[in-house]
């Protein structure tokens, strides 16, 4: 069986620019619509377990915002340069769990910020 890999279309050449490219947007949009399926979902869900409340739906949908735009934002990154800091990220990242057994808060049988 081939191997499944999913290609977005290349919008290089000369026509574009280094500059124009970075305004190109390079997302998949089928996932693009699942996860929005997902959150839709996901607030309905919420909406009918909070007792029909909509300060945590608001609340929710706020935060789900936020994260679709930091996700976009970090879409337009070419891959190259995701490469290049792909070992500092990873080692920040681990940094930053060590440093919860040090600074964090041990509540209920878990350690957090």
């Amino acid at each position: 069986m081939a191997e499944f890999d999913r290609q977005l279309k290349e919008h290089g050449g000369a026509i574009y620019g280094r500059q124009r490219r970075w305004f190109v947007p390079r997302i998949d949009y089928m996932l693009l619509f699942l996860l929005l399926l997902l959150m839709a979902t996901g607030l309905f869900v919420l909406y009918s377990a909070s007792g029909r409340q909509l300060g945590y739906v608001y609340r929710q949908a706020f935060y789900m915002g936020v994260g679709v735009v930091a996700m976009l934002a970090v879409a337009q990154i070419p891959t190259r340069m995701l490469d290049r800091w792909a070992f500092v990220l990873y080692f920040s990242g681990l940094a930053l769990l060590v440093a919860v057994i040090f600074f964090g808060v041990g509540a209920k049988g878990a350690q957090r910020w």
